[in-house]
């Protein structure tokens, strides 16, 4: 929240903060009290809606990746923060590759291209029944990586083939954490599953 994006500066003016929920307006006010008088006022709305409950079961996902978070922060951090989606795919013989996503109506000699690739060695686990290529909301992955990679815990993918959510779990004794995004559809298997029908 842009409330709290400057801390350093926060902690030297700042001092003495109120948070409020106002259910008449639909509104969280948070007021910040600083040095000579000055009070910031914040209106952040909010709308209330239905909670989607995902329908999911890691465990029959055929296609398992574990690692460190560290390391998936580190390969996320080369891709701008702009960037929407990110495409993953991994192979059986033992790479992962994570790319910017380019949409195929935007001209791809246009369009800024950034891959990097991970070896098999790098990962603590490592199941893949071929090869497959999913991709999701990289904003949502980098808070997710940021959450593990705090907890100092792995990071498993759980994943199937595009269109089907893929899973990040982080396990601990004390915290087991399922994470789950959508992926976009490939237009073979999107083809393919109404042809089925």
């Amino acid at each position: 929240m842009s409330v709290f994006r400057s801390l350093p500066s926060l902690e030297k003016t700042v001092e003495g903060c109120s948070i409020k929920l106002n259910t008449a307006s639909s509104c969280l006010v948070i007021q910040l009290f600083c040095k000579y008088g000055v009070t910031k006022t914040h209106n952040l709305s909010y709308q209330e809606c239905e909670s989607l409950q995902a329908v999911y079961n890691p465990d029959s996902c055929p296609n398992v990746l574990q690692a460190q978070a560290r390391l998936l922060s580190d390969a996320v951090v080369h891709f701008p923060l702009t960037l929407a989606e990110v495409t993953l795919r991994a192979s059986p013989c033992g790479k992962v590759t994570l790319r910017n996503y380019v949409e195929e109506e935007l001209d791809a000699s246009k369009a800024m291209l950034t891959e990097l690739t991970l070896s098999r060695e790098e990962f603590l686990a490592y199941q893949l029944q071929d090869q497959r290529e999913i991709t999701f909301c990289l904003r949502e992955f980098r808070g997710l990586l940021a959450f593990a990679e705090s907890s100092s815990l792995p990071i498993s993918v759980h994943f199937d083939r595009a269109g089907c959510p893929v899973v990040f779990c982080v396990d601990d004794t004390v915290l087991e954490a399922h994470f789950v995004l959508a992926t976009l559809s490939d237009a073979d298997d999107a083809s393919q599953s109404q042809n089925n029908r």
